[in-house]
C-alpha cells in the first residue's frame, strides 16, 4: 500500500470511516497531494460504486464541489480510489452563526445538482462536506456517495417501502427515514436542516428533531426549511427555487 498505480506514494493517514480508510498519497511524478480511498476486498463494496457516481458527475460542467476522480484500482487485499484532496470539513472549522445561511445555500446547491441527475446521496450529514484548498478554500464540496442511489429507475419514481435497517446517520436522517421508510429527496433536504441546526447549536442528537419539530427557539430560517420538507410527499419535486429563498439574506 506503500505505492498504488506506480505514481502514488503514501504519507500519511487522514482519518478513518464506517466503510474504509482515507489516507493522503502523493504523486511522485508532480508532486501533487491526493487523497486515496480505501476498501479491504473482504468488506463492503461500495468504492466501485462510488467511483462510477463520481466519474458521472463529473462529466457534467455544471459540477461545482464534486471532488475530481483521478483513479480507481486494486491489488490482491484492496480498492483504491485517487481523489482531489481537499481542506477541513464542516467538523472542523467553527461557523459563525452569520455564515450558516451561505453553507446551507451551498449545501443545497450540491444536493440540488445530485437531484438533477436523478440521484439521492442517504448520507447528507456535516462529514461529507469539505471545503477546497487554496483558491477554492470557501467553495464547500459535497463527498462519500457510497450510499448514493438513483431515485429514478426506467423512467419512474422508486417505491417507498419499508426498511428494517436505517439508511445514513441516525443524528442527521430524516424523522421519516428513522421511522423506516424508503429515502427519497425529501430526506435528503430534511437532512441540510439538521446541519444548519448544528452548525448553530454545536450539536445535535436524535432528541433535538423534537424542538426542531416544535419549534422551540430556532432560528426562522432553520424552522421554515424544516417545515417545507416535512411536507413534501415521497415522490414530489422539491421546490428548490423556495428553499434558497430562505437562505438568502434580506
Amino acid at each position: 500500500m506503500e505505492m498504488i498505480a506506480n505514481k502514488y506514494k503514501c504519507i500519511g493517514k487522514l482519518g478513518q470511516g464506517c466503510y474504509g480508510s482515507i489516507y493522503k498519497y502523493i504523486n511522485i511524478r508532480t508532486n501533487e497531494e491526493v487523497a486515496v480511498k480505501v476498501e479491504c476486498k473482504d468488506e463492503t463494496k461500495l468504492l466501485k460504486n462510488e467511483t462510477i457516481i463520481y466519474q458521472y458527475l463529473n462529466s457534467f460542467s455544471q459540477k461545482e464541489g464534486i471532488p475530481k476522480v483521478y483513479w480507481y484500482g486494486s491489488d490482491k487485499v484492496n480498492y483504491y480510489m485517487v481523489m482531489e484532496l481537499l481542506g477541513k470539513g464542516l467538523n472542523d472549522v467553527d461557523i459563525e452563526y452569520e455564515r450558516i445561511m451561505d453553507v446551507g445555500r451551498q449545501i443545497l446547491n450540491r444536493v440540488e445538482f445530485l437531484h438533477s441527475k436523478k440521484l439521492i446521496h442517504r448520507d447528507i450529514k456535516p462529514d461529507n462536506f469539505l471545503f477546497g484548498k487554496e483558491r477554492n478554500k470557501d467553495l464547500l464540496y459535497m463527498i462519500d456517495f457510497g450510499f448514493c442511489k438513483k431515485y429514478i429507475v426506467d423512467g419512474f419514481h422508486i417505491k417507498n417501502k419499508k426498511r428494517e435497517k436505517v439508511i445514513g446517520t441516525p443524528n442527521f436522517v430524516s424523522i421519516n427515514v428513522m421511522e423506516g421508510n424508503e429515502p427519497s429527496r425529501r430526506d435528503d433536504l430534511e437532512s441540510i436542516v439538521y446541519i444548519m441546526y448544528y452548525l448553530w447549536k454545536k450539536k445535535i442528537c436524535v432528541e433535538d428533531k423534537e424542538r426542531i419539530l416544535n419549534g422551540e427557539d430556532i432560528p426562522l430560517f432553520i424552522s421554515l426549511f424544516f417545515e417545507y420538507c416535512r411536507g413534501l410527499s415521497f415522490e414530489e419535486e422539491p421546490d428548490y427555487i423556495y428553499l434558497y429563498s430562505l437562505l438568502s439574506k434580506k
